[in-house]
Order: structure tokens, then sequence, then C-alpha cells
């Protein structure tokens, strides 16, 4: 539509141009001498006066639509390197502060008489995402941002994942560490939780593994040579007392089915510094005997949650609910770590974004793993200054001393 105004603009100036010229002509045919005022008899052959004109107006509107052809070229070379920049994603992954976000009304249990909490106890999550190329400028020189290579987040020992294949594995870890919460919870409760051994469950397996072409989520494995499976922790001895690229024979059960399959796999090594350690590439879904319905909602703002760091968000929830509802003494806290069922807190990514997404939510307090480098403690704890205090901490059972001494 702008390029028919600018065509639209030349040819009222040209047009403007022609009838100026035209009355000139009007005038002589007429008589009227500029000079001296002598007329001329209309029968006389006048010499067209607006050939000048003409040629003028010609040469106006070549370069009018000259002009417009070139505009319009540009402007369609624009859009495409435009929609380019932006389709166009480069090796990179960019984290960038999420929110943090209320426990409270993502937990429900059943079973037991259970107490509302009186404060508020947040999760923290990050954004994740692909670096497009007409971004990457304004996230590199970004101080809220970190930029990670493709490779650094979506590399296994044994290839790269597709976006599909890390969003899977992402809802795995997310998976993983709700059971563990919840027996991490209980057990810190004083309830007996017991672990159901017979087998290992795949929760999750790397599609770029060998593996993948006969094991799925949902396979049992019970068998790695002559070693029994009975438990997560077989497995995890049986593959370990192995050398990386050995052979080995892996049975296995599929859903619905006590029928055990056979089949022999080529080991891969672990990565960088644990190459000595194999790489069967699956991801394990613990089985308990939990006493209790335990359910945790991780749709928030209409997107599912991935990974496992607000596995002792969760936790501390849960103890919460079971324990009067006080936990917190009415104060609005967050807490980001992974948890193992035994209560043991772990390191996570993204620390810097979701502390600023702790402070945007105004918390007083905010509980994060040991673990961390110490230029990512150094970051928070000056982001945090006298506005949050801020716990490093390794154990649940470490965090519940200090919530219930009054901090």
């Amino acid at each position: 539509m702008r390029n028919t105004l600018l065509v639209d603009n030349f040819q009222i100036h040209d047009g403007l141009e022609n009838e100026e010229e035209t009355e000139n002509a009007k005038e002589h045919l007429q008589g009227i001498d500029a000079k001296g005022g002598e007329t001329v008899d209309e029968n006389t052959e006048i010499e067209p006066t607006g050939k000048k004109s003409r040629a003028k107006i010609g040469k106006n509107r070549k370069r009018s639509s000259r002009f417009s052809r070139v505009f319009l070229i540009c402007f369609v070379i624009l859009g495409g390197l435009i929609a380019f920049s932006f389709d166009y994603h480069l090796p990179y992954y960019a984290l960038k502060p999420g929110a943090a976000v209320p426990t409270n009304n993502l937990i429900n249990i059943s079973g037991v008489k259970t107490s509302k909490i009186q404060g508020q106890i947040d999760l923290v999550y990050v954004i994740e995402s692909n670096v497009p190329l007409i971004v990457y400028p304004i996230d590199k020189f970004s101080s809220s941002v970190t930029l990670y290579k493709s490779s650094e987040i979506a590399s296994t020992p044994t290839g790269i994942l597709s976006q599909s294949a890390l969003d899977s594995q992402n809802a795995w870890f997310q998976n993983t560490s709700q059971i563990s919460a919840e027996v991490a919870a209980l057990r810190s409760d004083g309830y007996t939780i017991s672990s159901v051994n017979n087998g290992a469950l795949i929760g999750w397996i790397d599609p770029t593994a060998p593996a993948s072409k006969f094991l799925a989520s949902g396979d049992k494995i019970v068998s790695v040579g002559a070693f029994k499976v009975s438990s997560d922790e077989d497995l995890v001895k049986a593959i370990q007392s192995l050398k990386p690229h050995s052979e080995v024979t892996i049975g296995f059960v599929t859903p619905n089915s006590d029928k055990t399959n056979y089949q022999r796999v080529k080991l891969a090594a672990q990565s960088g510094s644990s190459s000595n350690i194999p790489y069967l590439g699956v991801g394990l879904m613990p089985v308990y005997r939990i006493p209790l319905k335990i359910s945790i909602n991780d749709v928030v703002n209409g997107e599912s949650l991935g990974g496992p760091s607000a596995g002792l968000a969760y936790s501390l929830t849960i103890v919460d609910m079971l324990e009067g509802g006080d936990l917190t003494k009415g104060e609005n806290i967050a807490a980001t770590g992974t948890i193992d069922s035994h209560g043991n807190v772990g390191p996570i990514g993204g620390l810097l974004q979701k502390t600023i997404a702790v402070l945007n939510a105004g918390c007083k307090i905010f509980f994060v793993p040991e673990g961390q480098s110490a230029s990512t403690y150094s970051q928070i704890f000056k982001l945090a200054g006298n506005r949050m205090k801020i716990y490093k901490v390794e154990t649940l059972n470490q965090v519940l001393s200090i919530l219930k001494s009054g901090h």
C-alpha cells in the first residue's frame, strides 16, 4: 500500500505541472502576447509549446516508476531477511528469568488430614529456548541471560538430542523429582517408605543410544548378563561393573507382558572425565509403596514444568501441609534444588535467573543448593543484597531446621 501511495504522489505532481503548461498554451492560442499585448490570428499555425513539458513529464514518470521498483525490491529483500533472522536459530540455548510460583495450590494429599499453608512456598522456573539470529545480540549482552551451546544442553554420550527428545527428557526429570520429593517428605515426617523391587523401570530412553533400538519407556530391565536386576540400584551396579564399549545381553519385559526378552547391546562411554564409566542410555523411574495419595500439578501458566529443580519446593510444601501449615511462619519463601528419596539436595542450572525471578516475586528467603560454582554464588548474593536472605543447603532436614528455628 505504501508503494501505491508513492506512485500516486508522483502522478499528482506531474499532473499539476502539465496543467500549468496547458494554460500557457491556451493563452497563446487566444492571442495574448506577454511582451506587447499584440494579438495573433486564431487561424495562424502555432508551434506547440508543450513538447518540453511532455518530455519532462515522461522523464519524471520513468524516474518514479524506476524508484518504485527499486523500493519494492528493497522492501521485499528486507522483509525476507527479517523473516529469516526470526526463523534461523543459532546453536545456542538461552536461559532467562522465569517466575516464582506458589506450590500451595499445586499439591493435593488424600488419606490424611492436612493443613492450609499460612505463608507461601514458591518453586522457581527459568525460560529455556533456542536463540533466533535476530535475538542473539540482545541475549549476548543481557546481564540476566546466560547462553549455552546446544552441545552443553542437548548432548549425550551418544549424540545430540532433538528438541522433542529434550522435552521428553525434561518431562522425565520432572516426574522423577515429584516421586523423590514425596518420598523424602514422608520419610522426614516419620513414614516408612519401601521401594518395589521387581526390576528397573525405564522412564526415559536416549534416542541416540544403541539400546533405544529395542528398549522403550515403560519397559522393565530384569537382568544384565548373568546379573539379576531387582531394583534401580542393581541396574546401576551391573552396568558400572562393565567396561565402556563392551557388549552385554539385556533381559527386559514390556508393559502388559510377563515374557522376558533378551537383546545384546554395545555400551557407550560417559563423556569427559567419566569416560571410564559405561553408558546404557536409560533414565529410570523409581517405584515406591506410598501410603498416601499425593498428586502434584506441574502445569503453570498453561505450560508443563520440566526438569528436576522443583523437588525441594515440593518436599517443603508436603511437609508443611502435614505438619500444621505454619512452617514459614506466614512468610513467603522460595526454594530450588533437586532432591532424592533420602532428602539430599542437589545443584541445578539457571540459579542466576531463578534468583532474579525470586526477587521479582518479593520473597524474603531463598533456599538454594550447595555445590554451585563460586562465581554463581557471588552473583546471586550481590543481587540479593539486603532485600532477601539466601541459604545454601544440602538436605531437606537442614531447611526444616532453619525454618523451625525462626531463621
